[in-house]
């Protein structure tokens, strides 16, 4: 197999690409805190985008609209981006800076994303003992 940053892997291309970025449909990067994911505008042309999302049938057919669901979530994404500000697009793709993986080749992915999982389960764990104690301080003070 060739190395990431070879020119076989980069389809013929010398030298390596500045930026590598990966979008996940199935989550949406659901596993990542918000400041670690790239965030790209995607409203500018909605009706190509829901042309490329319809174009495959089988994708589409069977009781089952991916095409309509991926627009919906780029919607969804534009307005849950920013809880306090009126949106600033219609849709919007977050996405996994790769790029430490093509200048650092040493570097493990597995290992690299799993990094992001796990501070995504500190942000989670540390924001529920915040919670739970905001709520249980009145519960103990009640029951004394």
């Amino acid at each position: 197999m060739p190395h990431l940053t070879s020119p076989t892997f980069l389809g013929g291309f010398a030298g390596s690409p500045h930026k590598v970025y990966s979008c996940e449909v199935w989550r949406d990067l659901d596993w990542m805190v918000d400041e670690d994911k790239a965030v790209f505008d995607v409203g500018a042309h909605e009706n190509l985008a829901a042309a490329l999302a319809s174009i495959f049938d089988s994708q589409i057919c069977g009781g089952k609209r991916y095409d309509l669901a991926t627009l919906g979530r780029r919607r969804a994404n534009a307005t849950y981006i920013e809880s306090r500000a009126t949106d600033v697009t219609s849709a919007m793709i977050s996405a996994m800076d790769l790029t430490p993986l093509i200048r650092e080749p040493k570097l493990d992915m597995a290992e690299y994303v799993t990094k992001h999982i796990e501070k995504f389960r500190q942000e989670v764990s540390t924001r529920l003992g915040k919670f739970w104690h905001q709520i249980s301080d009145p519960i103990h003070k009640c029951a004394t």
